[in-house]
């Protein structure tokens, strides 16, 4: 991977050992923001993981599997929307943090019901944050003991080891 420092109009510097090729085309991408690489790599991830049944979650589809894992390994709620039965008027609250939720609604038998969280979109993860949730992931999958060769192949193919992909570990 390249990485730039942009100085100017039209000028830059690298910032990493490898110089871009003159005549060859890049996809430039903010290296603050999470990168389409994070991405391919974290939804494959996650498919594979829900493909191998080794999760604990009580997930359907892929997708839901992808938020159950963004609340327990990754940066979770942002925002909790209530509602106060006992204040009606009030309407549908916003709270940033759950303590700041009335207690006797989250204290309430059916809490459920009056409290929703919302959980951080992953386009808003920053770059960190992706790499980070990737590292929880990869963790969680070895002590689930995921052993497919697609996992291994995704592996590989992030460790930039190209003559792997699309071969499995015992081709």
């Amino acid at each position: 991977m390249i990485k730039i420092l942009i100085t100017g109009p039209g000028t830059f510097t690298t910032k990493s050992r490898d110089l871009p090729v003159e005549g060859q085309e890049y996809i430039l991408e903010n290296a603050l923001d999470g990168s389409s690489a994070q991405n391919k790599a974290t939804h494959a991830l996650i498919q594979e993981y829900f493909k191998s049944g080794c999760y604990s979650d009580n997930a359907n589809t892929w997708l839901e599997l992808k938020e159950f894992l963004k609340r327990r390994i990754g940066e979770g709620f942002e925002t909790f929307l209530y509602f106060d039965k006992d204040d009606v008027a009030s309407g549908l609250q916003e709270s940033k943090l759950y303590l700041d939720i009335p207690e006797h609604i989250r204290k309430s038998k059916n809490r459920t019901s009056f409290i929703k969280g919302k959980l951080k979109s992953w386009s808003e993860y920053t770059q960190k944050q992706r790499r980070e949730f990737i590292d929880n992931l990869l963790a969680e999958m070895g002590t689930a003991q995921v052993q497919t060769p697609k996992f291994y192949e995704i592996i590989a193919g992030m460790e930039g080891n190209n003559d792997s992909v699309g071969k499995t570990r015992s081709e």
